[in-house]
């Protein structure tokens, strides 16, 4: 009897536990971007100015239509809203563009995202380029050290994701 129960004890540990952790509320001392806070990823970005201390911006649920060009000289860390920090299948925070490579005029301008910062980092947010077949369309350049993107989503078409140079760290995350 007391090998069995042993038995089950070990192979109830093998299991893994599966536990969603949300993340619902901003993290203390984060901008907030959504109802009550900054109206855009943007006004949130600009209100960061030129420091260097670390920081972060809390993004509520919703679709954002901008770019976003982050070139913070501190540590930043965007967070988006979920209720499941570990997938992005569950991120409610979309941030979207609709401008090709020829019409911006390179692959770095058409970028839902550009991001030149070391120390960067961006938690469930699905960054897209919607402008569609027949021209580069990036969801993302990165050109950074110490870069991380988790569980994260980046569509777009050609060149979905640029990582243009520097080192980043991609987990849980969809390219598409």
């Amino acid at each position: 009897m007391y090998n069995l129960k042993f038995l089950s004890i070990l192979l109830a540990s093998l299991v893994p536990v599966v536990s969603a952790v949300a993340r619902t509320s901003a993290p203390a001392g984060c901008l907030v971007v959504g109802s009550g806070g900054y109206a855009t990823i943007n006004a949130a970005l600009t209100a960061l100015g030129s420091g260097t201390a670390t920081a972060c911006i809390f993004i509520k649920p919703g679709t954002y239509n901008e770019q976003l060009y982050i070139q913070y000289k501190g540590p930043l860390t965007l967070y988006g809203y979920t209720t499941d920090t570990g997938y992005y299948q569950n991120n409610q925070v979309f941030v979207t563009n609709t401008l090709s490579s020829p019409a911006a005029g390179g692959l770095d301008a058409s970028s839902t995202l550009k991001v030149t910062s070391n120390d960067f980092k961006a938690y469930n947010i699905d960054f897209t380029n919607g402008y569609g077949y027949g021209a580069q369309a990036v969801a993302v350049t990165a050109t950074g050290l110490r870069q991380g993107f988790y569980a994260c989503s980046f569509v777009g078409y050609q060149d979905t994701l640029y990582a243009k140079a520097g080192v980043q760290y991609y987990s849980n995350c969809r390219i598409e």
